[in-house]
């Protein structure tokens, strides 16, 4: 998989679409989320990580077409939503830093 190839594939190997977000758990800070900018609908769609597999070849989703379409897309989080998320732009692999460390002054 080419560092800075986000390409989502099936198990068979077609491609559905392209990693833009990827959603943080602020308690767990796991990765819970990723917005899959989704190839027929051409629209950004929420699915958990739970349905994807990272291997050295691609990055796989095991869900159905019917599951694709149907899942929600991506919006802006509530001030409400109970548990504190972090938005990461998917760019390239291992630059997830959000903010720059900021050095002491002496």
């Amino acid at each position: 998989m080419n560092m800075e190839s986000w390409a989502v594939k099936k198990p068979d190997g077609e491609e559905v679409g392209q990693i833009r977000k990827l959603i943080i758990d602020g308690k767990t800070r796991q990765i819970a989320y990723a917005g899959v900018l989704l190839s027929q609908s051409e629209r950004v769609a929420i699915l958990p990580w739970s349905l994807f597999e990272v291997t050295n070849e691609a990055i796989v989703v095991h869900a159905t077409d019917a599951e694709l379409q149907a899942a929600q897309p991506l919006r802006e989080p509530a001030s409400a939503d109970p548990v504190p998320a972090v938005e990461v732009a998917a760019t390239v692999l291992g630059k997830f830093r959000a903010h720059p460390r900021r050095r002491a002054r002496l």
